[in-house]
C-alpha cells in the first residue's frame, strides 16, 4: 500500500519534530518538555488530551518510542532527522519530513480523521 501524506493520516509532525528538537541525542524527553518546544514551534499551546493522541499515533505508526515516561524519536526518523542538509528553518524541516515519510511509505495508517 502506497504510503499517504501524514497529514492525511492524522500524524501530527510539529510534535515529532518538537520530540527531535528536545531530544534527538536519543535521551528522551519529558511530556513537558515536549508541550513546551511543540508550542513554540507550533505557536499554539498543545492540552493533555491533544498531546497524548498526537504521541499515541507517533508511537503507532513507529516514529516515537516510549521507555521509562520519556519520549525518543524512533530510527526511521533518526535516518531523516541527522541527515538533513539544509537547516533553513522549522517549516523546511517540516516540509522535508513529509517528502521523507511519504518516500519511505512510513505513512500508511493512523487518525480517521484527515482534517488534523
Amino acid at each position: 500500500m502506497p504510503a499517504q501524506d501524514p497529514r492525511e493520516v492524522g500524524l501530527d509532525l510539529w510534535t515529532l519534530l518538537a520530540i527531535a528538537y528536545a531530544g534527538g541525542d536519543g535521551r528522551g524527553v519529558s511530556l513537558n518538555s515536549i508541550r513546551y518546544v511543540a508550542g513554540i514551534i507550533r505557536q499554539a499551546t498543545l492540552t493533555d488530551e491533544h498531546l497524548g493522541e498526537d504521541l499515541r499515533r507517533l508511537q503507532v505508526a513507529g516514529l516515537v518510542e516510549e521507555r521509562d515516561g520519556r519520549y525518543r524519536p524512533s530510527e526511521p526518523f533518526l535516518a531523516f532527522f541527522h541527515v538533513r542538509e539544509d537547516r533553513r528553518s522549522v517549516r523546511h524541516d517540516y516540509e522535508d519530513l513529509i517528502r521523507f515519510l511519504e518516500s519511505h511509505d512510513l505513512c500508511d495508517g493512523g487518525s480517521e480523521d484527515p482534517n488534523r
